[in-house]
């Protein structure tokens, strides 16, 4: 038989909803995170289901499965593990050969190389990757052009005239818009200050395009209310727990802050944890980046210091990075940019 493709699915989805549309039953898909403006038919859900069922078990037996290798910065963290189950549920969904690897720690580049190098020996059809450190990724792309497999990234771009300049190509890059990020996290403070406030901002690494965009972002919109004054930027270096010690030494020499802009949860975790402690909950407000249920849910508790999260959706950023890794291997185009969805939770 032929290998699972595009085309394959369409006709399966469309001679299905043509026997099925009697049909009943089947909410939607439990193991996405999507945001959808409306819910899909009952009968609708239920021949989609019954499609996958039959692509899958054509992919089977053709015994051509695409083997996929992802990438990822580290587990530390729920937006880095939804990237990975988010890709996984799907993988196994559709039937593609995915494997799934990262680092211990989020500064660990030399074990992403060896990842990298690993998967381009191991022949895989594409490789997804989330870079810790996108420029030193670049001679790792490189190898993968040389030999034949395209490389998606998500969440963190690269430098497209670094990349040129090595000679390195990736096909798109998959995720949220982080300066578009900043900036509604920006707009979120001015709103919720038209008044003005003192803020604090921590970011992550010094020189990360993805959090440097996030603050860049954010220091642009919070521009348009000259009452909006930002007297600390400090970096941890994406890490809870310097999240918490950098806040405390910002709590020692600017006790008169009211806000605190974190260009993760994972930092904003310690922040919060810091102004808590500090006994300022009430007066000391704390924004994360990523939409973490851990944030969110701290954001809805009464007297809480934390007041939302930009959010990102990474199940959706590993499933069209799938996608897109289906798309050129059958010889398909796709944008060279996709963003996923940002907002702020929970919603006001």
């Amino acid at each position: 038989m032929g290998r699972f493709t595009r085309k394959m699915l369409a006709v399966m989805l469309s001679a299905a909803m043509m026997v099925g549309l009697a049909a009943c039953g089947g909410g939607g898909d439990a193991a996405s995170d999507k945001q959808e403006s409306t819910q899909p038919a009952a009968a609708e859900t239920k021949t989609e289901e019954t499609a996958r069922e039959n692509a899958q078990k054509e992919t089977a037996d053709s015994g051509k499965t695409y083997r996929i290798g992802y990438v990822c910065k580290h587990q530390l963290d729920e937006f880095m593990q939804t990237l990975r189950s988010g890709a996984e549920e799907y993988a196994k969904e559709i039937g593609v050969d995915l494997t799934f690897m990262s680092s211990e720690k989020h500064s660990d580049v030399e074990k992403q190389v060896q990842l990298m190098d690993d998967m381009i020996t191991q022949k895989f059809d594409a490789i997804i990757l989330v870079a810790t450190d996108p420029a030193a990724l670049l001679p790792s792309i490189k190898k993968a052009n040389a030999a034949d497999i395209p490389v998606i990234l998500v969440n963190d771009t690269i430098d497209e005239e670094a990349a040129k300049a090595q000679g390195a190509e990736y096909v798109t890059y998959i995720g949220t818009d982080n300066y578009q990020g900043g900036v509604v996290g920006g707009e979120f403070i001015n709103e919720k200050y038209p008044d003005g406030a003192k803020i604090c901002i921590l970011s992550g690494t010094v020189g990360n395009p993805a959090g440097d965009a996030r603050i860049d972002g954010f220091v642009e919109a919070i521009s348009a209310n000259p009452k909006l004054e930002v007297v600390s930027n400090q970096p941890t270096d994406w890490s809870r727990d310097q999240g918490y010690s950098v806040m405390q030494n910002v709590l020692t020499a600017n006790p008169d802050i009211d806000v605190v802009y974190c260009a993760a949860d994972l930092i904003a975790l310690g922040a919060a944890e810091a102004v808590t402690q500090a006994g300022k909950a009430a007066d000391i407000k704390v924004l994360g980046f990523d939409g973490s249920n851990e944030i969110v849910a701290m954001a809805e508790e009464e007297g809480s210091c934390v007041i939302g999260s930009v959010a990102q959706f990474p199940a959706d950023m590993s499933k069209e990075a799938i996608d897109a890794c289906i798309t050129v291997l059958e010889g398909g185009t796709v944008e060279h940019e996709i963003n996923t969805d940002v907002k702020v939770l929970p919603e006001q």
